[in-house]
C-alpha cells in the first residue's frame, strides 16, 4: 500500500487509545518523504458529512458561531441609539459614527442607519417571526448618515438627516439582527 524504504530502526507498534487502531513509528517514517497526498488515503464525501455535521455543532456550541442572541447585541450596538430629538444636530452622524467606531478599515462608510427608538420597541417587530425579513409595523424615527466628504477614516464626515419611516429588518430567532432598508412610505 505504501512505499518503504529499508530501514534499520526498530520498528515500535503504537495503538490510538480512542480507535484501538495500531500505527507504527517505522511506517510513519518511511513515508514522511511522500507529499500529504501520497501519504494521506482519499476519503469519500459521503463519509466526510457526518464529520462535517459534527464539527459544525461543536464550532456552534463552543461558541465559534455566533448566536442570534449576540447578533441582537451587535445590532442594538451598531443601529440603535437613544436621544432627544433636539440633541440630533448637524454633526450627530460624523461624531456618533467616530464614537461607536462604525468605520473600520482603510474606507469610510459611505451610508448608515440608525433608529432612535427603545431597544423593546423595535424588538416587537420581530416577536412573532423566526428567520424572515420584516416590515415594522409602526414608522421608527429613523437617522440616515450619508457620508458627505471623501476621505479617509477617521476623518469621515456625514451629513445627518432624521426622518418618520417604516423600516425593513432581518429577524433571527425573533429578535433584528439586521438592519435591511428604510422603506417610502
Amino acid at each position: 500500500m505504501y512505499p518503504t524504504q529499508p530501514s534499520s530502526e526498530k520498528q515500535v507498534t503504537r495503538q490510538c487509545p480512542a480507535s484501538g487502531t495500531s500505527w507504527s513509528s517505522a511506517k510513519r517514517e518511511a513515508t514522511s518523504h511522500l507529499s500529504v497526498h501520497q501519504r494521506t488515503p482519499q476519503v469519500s464525501s459521503l463519509k466526510m458529512s457526518p464529520l462535517i455535521l459534527s464539527l459544525v455543532a461543536v464550532a456552534t456550541l463552543c461558541g465559534f458561531v455566533p448566536a442570534s442572541a449576540d447578533r441582537w447585541t451587535d445590532f442594538q450596538e451598531k443601529h440603535i441609539v437613544k436621544v432627544a430629538p433636539n440633541l440630533v444636530g448637524e454633526d450627530f452622524c460624523t461624531k456618533t459614527i467616530k464614537d461607536m467606531k462604525i468605520n473600520k478599515g482603510l474606507f469610510c462608510t459611505p451610508r448608515h442607519k440608525f433608529i432612535n427608538e427603545k431597544p423593546e420597541t423595535i424588538l416587537a417587530t420581530c416577536i412573532t417571526k423566526m428567520y424572515t425579513n420584516v416590515e415594522s409595523g409602526a414608522a421608527y424615527n429613523v437617522i440616515q448618515c450619508d457620508l458627505d466628504k471623501v476621505t479617509e477614516p477617521p476623518k469621515c464626515v456625514y451629513k445627518t438627516q432624521k426622518l418618520k419611516r417604516h423600516v425593513l429588518l432581518e429577524c433571527g430567532d425573533k429578535q433584528p439582527v439586521q438592519f435591511q432598508k428604510i422603506l417610502d412610505d
